[in-house]
């Protein structure tokens, strides 16, 4: 293999296990409308905010970073970017802590000083730290100034905490402001935008951009391919070279179309694939083999998730498929038991009419199939019995929320959120498609 082919392999890698970001495919407006935004702040000192809501891998991360770092090239030293998840500061104290050390460490830089030869912003006491942080931003304008972008990844925690103190202060800020402020938040939820309080809300610009999953086939291709392939401005002949090989593969409607076409009608995550497709790009020398793009989701040891699913009653196997399901049409990683019996109530009655309607074909055609009528649908009782068991077994997991004074109850565990341990494909693999309910993993 040649040095260039070996760059063309390496970089794909870098695109499939994510150390590199793709190009965005399809975000086109949306990716517009945050430069715009960005550009405001930065060159004119504008407050803005906004909000980015749509399902987990959708590009939302992707697209914002992707613009900071052409904004860091367009505006080199005229802004600084703060970053912030709910995962790690979910708690305000913590989250302003964070914000005062990314500044102190950003001054630190422009200055070419350690951040402990400098005045910082983190003090022993959060009081103070605060009132640092707030008279930073109140002060006037000067020569030196320069914008703050604040990043919140997973904004619906930051909105689980008791009067959303940090959101309401970022927002206040960016309103108030000598300088540029600009608060971008990033989601899964759905509804994140309602659990804002008022006050928060009111100081909110009301910019909210949907991302979703491809509506068809040939869009997720598109997202796919762009993770496969190479630019021919930096690869010359070989790029091109490797991007036709894999356009080819796709084409020919051999395994690597049967892998896009599976993923895309379960989960439609590009992320799934980019696994699935790590093990044959590192063995390609100098293309890939056809015969790899399955080996690795073959050989991959059986999870300890299916000695559990292997273990399940009908009706237990049909909820945690159902809840694998919703996760997929709502287009969130959470949901609750009301909506999963839902979702299990529709799929059943469609099952007992398709059933019902052969029954019918097959007497009027004097063949007895009665045996086949119909398909039983389990009270909400016996279902709500059977989750219980799933959530025993670390198969439905609960999400922690904001701490709550009211009393659990039956109504509580039926919109108390949670999460499918396995995804709708995985479920797929491990019972089989000769389990009577494989058809279920197929939306």
């Amino acid at each position: 293999m040649t040095g260039s082919v070996a760059r063309v392999r390496t970089e794909v890698l870098a695109k499939l296990n994510g150390r590199r970001r793709a190009h965005i495919v399809g975000l086109e407006h949306e990716h517009r409308e945050i430069r715009d935004l960005l550009e405001g702040t930065i060159e004119s000192g504008e407050g803005n905010s906004c909000l980015i809501i749509g399902p987990r891998s959708t590009g939302k991360t992707t697209l914002v970073e992707n613009t900071l770092e052409e904004m860091e090239g367009k505006y080199p030293g005229q802004f600084i970017t703060i970053r912030l998840s709910g995962f790690c500061h979910g708690e305000d104290k913590m989250a302003l802590r964070e914000v005062s050390r990314q500044l102190d460490y950003a001054f630190a830089q422009s200055a070419g000083k350690s951040v402990y030869d400098i005045d910082t912003l983190e003090k022993k006491s959060m009081t103070e730290t605060v009132a640092s942080v707030l008279s930073l931003f109140e002060s006037g304008v000067s020569e030196n100034s320069v914008a703050v972008v604040f990043i919140l990844e997973e904004l619906d925690r930051f909105a689980q905490s008791p009067r959303q103190t940090l959101l309401y202060n970022l927002l206040e800020i960016a309103q108030t402001s000598s300088v540029g402020v600009a608060v971008i938040g990033l989601t899964a939820r759905i509804n994140s935008r309602e659990t804002l309080e008022k006050r928060v809300r009111s100081r909110f610009s009301q910019r909210v951009y949907q991302f979703r999953r491809p509506s068809n086939i040939d869009d997720f291709w598109r997202v796919v391919r762009n993770n496969l392939t190479v630019s021919t401005d930096e690869h010359g002949q070989d790029g091109a070279q490797w991007n036709d090989h894999i356009q080819q593969l796709y084409e020919s409607g051999g395994t690597l179309y049967d892998l896009v076409e599976h993923i895309y009608y379960t989960s439609k995550d590009h992320r799934q694939l980019n696994a699935l497709l790590l093990y044959a790009v590192s063995r390609a020398d100098p293309f890939i083999n056809p015969a790899d793009l399955t080996k690795y989701r073959d050989q991959q040891r059986i999870s300890d998730t299916q000695s559990f699913v292997d273990g399940l009653s009908e009706l237990e196997l049909a909820l945690l498929i159902c809840a694998a399901r919703a996760e997929v049409k709502l287009e969130s990683d959470t949901m609750n038991f009301n909506l999963v019996y839902d979702e299990y109530a529709e799929v059943a009655k469609e099952i007992s009419r398709g059933r019902a309607a052969v029954t019918t074909t097959d007497i009027d055609s004097g063949i007895a199939m009665g045996a086949r009528a119909g398909y039983r649908i389990w009270s909400k009782e016996a279902a709500r019995a059977a989750w219980e068991r799933l959530e025993a077994m670390d198969l439905i997991l609960t999400i922690n929320s904001a701490p709550s004074k009211a009393p659990t109850s039956a109504v509580a565990d039926e919109i108390k959120m949670v999460k499918v341990d396995a995804g709708l494909l995985e479920l797929g693999h491990m019972i089989g498609r000769g389990h009577t309910l494989f058809e279920w993993t197929k939306l």
